[in-house]
C-alpha cells in the first residue's frame, strides 16, 4: 500500500509521460488498423515513398500502448497479458528472419496487398523493438528491488534508441539508419511509436525506483551510455555509408572509362575497314597490290589485328594479309556456322557486324568485324579483320586501370577476358556495364584490387566508432562515480550522527577487550602446543611413509624369487605335459603361465615405482644425450612398427638422470605401443623455457585418449584397454607422474580420440 501511495505522489511529469506514451501508441496502432480496413494509404505510409506499416506492427503498437495504460492504472494482469502477446509475435517474426522460414503469422489476420517484399511481415528492427517492449511490460510488476527498475530502464533506452535511430534516418535520408541490410525498413510512424514507447517504459522505471526509496536514479549511467552509443552508431553508419558511396562512385567512373575505351578502340578498327570498303565501292575492285598496301598500313597501325582479308561473295577467302595466315578461319565459314550466319546477316542488312567470340587454331579467343562491299547493286564480298581479344583488351586498358583495377569481359556467360592481380573478386564493389557495338553485346565488370580498396577506405568510421564507444564508457563511468560520491556523502552524514554512539560503544568494547586479553593469552599458549603436536605428527608421518616405501621395495624384491620358481615350474609343466593331458588341463596350465608372467611384470614395475621415490642424487642432465641413449633401447619396437622418433634441441636440466631416463623411456614406448593401425607412428620431442620452468612435450599420432580419462591414466593399475589389445600393467604413467612430482613439476596430457596425444611435463630450472 505504501509503495502504491508513493507512486501516486511521484513527480507529475513522470505519470503524465507514462499516460501520454500509452495513449499515443494505442492511437497510432488503432489509426493504422483502420487504414488497413479502409485501404487508406496515407494511414499506412504517411508519404508514398515511405515504407508501409504492416498490420501486425499496428496491432503490436495497439497492444503495447494498452499495456502502458494498464501499468498507469495499476492493472498488472492486463499489462502482462499484452506484454506476452507482443513479445511472442516479435520472437516468432525474428525466428522467421533468422531461419528463413514462413510460419504463416505474417498475413494471418490481414492479407497484405500493399507491400512488395515480405508482405505482412514487420521489419527486423521493429520486431526487436517489440521484443524489448513485450519483455518490459511483462517484468513491470516484478518484486520490489534494485534490479527491476534498472532492467526496465535499460530496455526502455534500447526501444527509444531504435525509434530515434530510424527517425533520424527518415529526417536525413540515410537509408542505413532505416533498413538492416537487404531486409525491409521500419515505417516512419513506427519510429515515432517506438520513441514514445521507450519514453513511457523509462518513465515507469523511474517512478518505480522513486517508490523504492533508492534516491538517485540508479540506472542513469546505463541510459547515458545507451544514448551515447546510439549517437555513435548514427555517426558511424553515416561515415560508412559515405565511404561506400565514394568507393562505388569511383569504381563506376572507372567502369565507364573502360567502356568508353573499348567502344573507341573498336570503332577506330571498324572505321578503318569501312574506309577500305568505301574506296572499293567508289573506285571498283582495286589491284591486289594496292589493297595489300592499304591493309598493311592498318595492320601496322593497329598492332592487335591478327589479319585483314577479302572474302568473295561465295564466302571464300581470296586475299589475306599477312600472307599465309593459318588461323583456321576458312573452316568456320561453313553453312550454319556462327561466322557464316553473321556474314549473311551483314550482307542482307548492309551493316557492319562483329561476330560472336570464337577460338582460333592456337586456342586464342577472337572476334571478326565484317564490312559488306557493294559496287552499285552488285555484292562483291566482305572486308574483314580478326583481332585477338586478349591483345585487344590489354591494349585498351591504360596503365592506371591495369595497375589498380581488375577487369573481366563476358559475352553472356562466356568469359572473354580477365585481368586480375589476385583472387579477390570485388564482392559488392564490382561494377558492370554493357557495351553494344555492331551486334556484339559484351558485359564489362570492373573491381578494385585489394591495395586500392584499402587506400579508398578511410579509418574515419573506425575512429568514430572507437571514440564513441570509449566516450560512452567514460561517460557511464563518470556518472556512476558521481552517484557513488553522492552516496558516500550521504553515508558520511549518517556516520557523523552515529559517531557519538560509536564512541560510547568503543569504551565498552575496550573494557570487553581487556577481559578477552587474558583469554587470548591462553589461546596463544594452546596454539603453540598444537603447533608442536603438528610438527611431531608430521615427523611420524614422514617416518611412516619411508617405512611404507621400504616395505613396498622389500616386498617386491622378496616376491621375485618364489614367483620366479613358480613360473619356471609352470613353464616346465607346460612343456613336458602339453598334449598328454586333456585340452582343459593344457588351457589351465597356459592361464597359470600367463598369470605368473604378468605377476612378474607387475612386481618389476612395483619395484621400479618404489625405487623412484628413494633416489636423490640430482645432477645436471643433458636431455639431448639422454634421448639419444634411450631411443636405441626401443630399437626393436621402432623397427617392428616403422616408427619415426625425432626431437628438437633439448636443454640440460637439474634432475635425477636414472629417473628422467625412465620418464623418456615410458613416454616414447607408450607412443609406439598405442599406435593406430595402418598409419606410420611419428613421435616428436621438444622443450621450451617458460618463466622458471622447462616445458617438455612428447607428441604422437596414435589412437588418442578421451579427455574425460586424462587424469585417470596416471593412476596406478588403471588401464583403458584390455590386456589382449595392448600389453602392460598400468604402472608406467604412474611412474612418470611420480618422477615428475619428485622433481617439483607437473605432468598432463592433451588429446582427442584418433587425433594423437601430446604429453606435457615441467622441470623447474632450480631444485626447490
Amino acid at each position: 500500500m505504501l509503495r502504491y501511495f508513493k507512486k501516486q505522489y511521484a513527480p507529475a511529469w513522470l505519470n503524465h509521460l507514462l499516460f501520454a506514451s500509452g495513449v499515443f501508441s494505442t492511437m497510432l496502432g488503432l489509426t493504422v488498423i483502420v487504414g488497413w480496413y479502409t485501404h487508406n494509404i496515407v494511414f499506412l505510409k504517411v508519404l508514398p515513398s515511405f515504407e508501409a506499416m504492416r498490420y501486425n506492427t499496428a496491432l503490436g503498437f495497439f497492444l503495447s500502448g494498452t499495456g502502458l495504460l494498464s501499468a498507469y492504472f495499476n492493472r498488472k494482469y492486463l499489462s502482462r497479458t499484452c506484454g506476452v502477446i507482443v513479445a511472442a509475435a516479435a520472437f516468432l517474426t525474428l525466428t522467421e528472419y533468422i531461419f528463413g522460414i514462413d510460419m504463416g503469422i505474417d498475413q494471418f489476420l490481414m492479407k497484405d496487398t500493399v507491400s512488395a517484399s515480405y508482405p505482412g511481415r514487420m521489419a527486423p528492427s521493429t520486431a526487436l523493438g517489440f521484443a524489448f517492449t513485450g519483455a518490459s511490460l511483462f517484468f513491470m510488476y516484478g518484486p520490489a528491488g534494485r534490479q527491476f527498475p534498472i532492467v526496465l530502464g535499460l530496455f526502455g533506452s534500447i526501444v527509444c534508441s531504435l525509434g530515434i535511430t530510424a527517425l533520424f534516418g527518415y529526417l536525413t535520408g540515410i537509408v542505413a539508419f532505416i533498413a538492416w541490410g537487404e531486409f525491409i525498413s521500419m515505417a516512419a510512424h513506427a519510429s515515432a511509436g517506438f520513441t514514445a514507447l521507450g519514453a513511457g517504459i523509462i518513465a515507469f522505471a523511474w517512478r518505480e525506483e522513486m517508490a523504492d526509496d533508492m534516491g538517485a536514479l540508479q540506472w542513469l549511467p546505463a541510459i547515458m551510455g545507451v544514448c551515447v552509443v546510439t549517437g555513435t552508431l548514427m555517426l558511424w553508419r553515416v561515415s560508412v555509408a559515405q565511404e561506400h558511396s565514394h568507393i562505388e562512385r569511383t569504381v563506376q567512373l572507372k567502369t565507364n572509362v573502360v567502356k568508353d575505351h573499348v567502344q573507341d578502340q573498336t570503332e577506330s578498327r571498324v572505321l578503318a575497314l569501312v574506309r577500305m570498303a568505301n574506296r572499293w565501292e567508289v573506285h571498283g575492285k582495286p589491284a591486289r597490290a594496292e589493297w595489300e598496301s592499304d591493309a598493311g598500313l592498318y595492320l601496322n597501325h593497329y598492332t592487335c589485328l591478327n589479319s585483314i582479308r577479302w572474302i568473295d561473295p561465295s564466302f571464300h577467302t581470296q586475299w589475306v594479309l599477312p600472307e599465309g595466315t593459318e588461323d583456321g578461319l576458312d573452316s568456320k565459314f561453313g553453312l550454319e556456322s556462327d561466322l557464316y550466319n553473321g556474314l549473311v546477316g551483314a550482307r542482307d542488312r548492309r551493316e557492319v557486324t562483329i561476330s560472336r567470340p570464337f577460338s582460333l587454331g592456337d586456342g586464342t579467343r577472337a572476334v571478326t568485324a565484317s564490312v559488306p562491299i557493294f559496287h552499285g547493286k552488285d555484292f562483291q564480298g566482305f572486308i574483314t579483320c580478326t583481332f585477338g581479344l586478349k591483345e585487344f583488351f590489354d591494349l585498351v586498358l591504360n596503365p592506371e586501370i591495369r595497375d589498380r583495377y581488375s577487369v573481366a569481359v563476358f559475352n553472356g556467360d562466356d568469359e572473354l577476358y580477365r585481368r586480375s592481380e589476385n583472387t579477390f573478386e570485388g564482392g559488392r564493389w564490382a561494377q558492370e556495364t554493357g557495351v553494344s557495338l555492331y551486334g556484339a553485346n559484351w558485359r564489362v565488370r570492373v573491381w578494385p584490387n585489394k591495395e586500392l580498396l584499402a587506400g579508398l577506405k578511410s579509418p574515419l568510421p573506425k575512429v568514430v566508432l572507437f571514440t564513441g564507444l570509449v566516450t560512452s564508457l567514460l561517460l557511464t563511468l563518470v556518472v556512476w562515480l558521481a552517484q557513488t560520491a553522492q552516496k558516500r556523502a550521504t553515508a558520511a552524514e549518517a556516520a557523523n550522527l552515529a559517531l557519538g554512539l560509536e564512541v560510547a560503544e568503543r569504551k565498552r568494547a575496550e573494557a570487553e577487550a581487556q577481559r578477552h586479553a587474558g583469554e587470548l593469552e591462553y589461546e596463544v599458549t594452546e596454539r603453540k602446543r598444537a603447533e608442536e603436536e603438528v610438527v611431531k605428527k608430521a615427523a611420524e608421518l614422514e617416518r611412516s611413509n619411508a617405512e611404507l616405501g621400504h616395505f613396498a621395495y622389500v616386498a617386491s624384491h622378496d616376491l621375485q624369487e618364489p614367483l620366479r620358481i613358480i613360473a619356471g615350474y609352470l613353464q616346465l609343466l607346460a612343456r613336458r605335459y602339453k598334449g598328454k593331458l586333456d585340452s582343459s588341463a593344457d588351457e589351465f596350465i597356459s592361464f597359470a603361465v600367463d598369470g605368473s608372467k604378468r605377476m612378474q611384470r607387475m612386481i618389476n614395475d612395483l619395484l621400479t615405482y618404489s625405487k623412484v621415490g628413494r633416489v636423490n642424487n640430482f645432477t645436471h642432465v643433458d636431455c639431448a644425450g639422454l634421448f639419444d641413449r634411450t631411443v636405441p633401447y626401443l630399437r626393436a619396437s621402432i623397427d617392428e612398427s616403422g616408427a619415426v622418433v625425432t626431437r628438437d634441441r633439448l636443454p640440460a636440466v637439474f634432475a635425477v638422470e636414472t629417473q628422467l631416463e625412465h620418464l623418456f623411456h615410458n613416454l616414447i614406448g607408450n607412443a609406439i605401443k598405442y599406435r593406430r593401425g595402418g598409419i606410420q607412428p611419428r613421435i616428436h620431442v621438444s622443450a621450451e623455457r617458460k618463466g622458471n620452468e622447462w616445458f617438455f612435450s612428447f607428441s604422437d599420432n596414435g589412437i588418442g585418449i578421451d579427455p574425460e580419462h586424462s587424469e585417470r591414466i596416471f593412476v596406478m593399475f588403471e588401464r583403458l584397454h584390455g590386456k589382449d589389445e595392448y600389453s602392460g600393467t598400468g604402472i608406467g604413467l604412474a611412474i612418470c607422474k611420480k618422477v615428475v612430482n619428485n622433481h617439483g613439476g607437473r605432468i598432463w596430457v592433451e588429446s582427442q580420440p584418433r587425433m594423437g596425444s601430446t604429453f606435457y611435463f615441467t622441470i623447474p630450472l632450480q631444485r626447490g
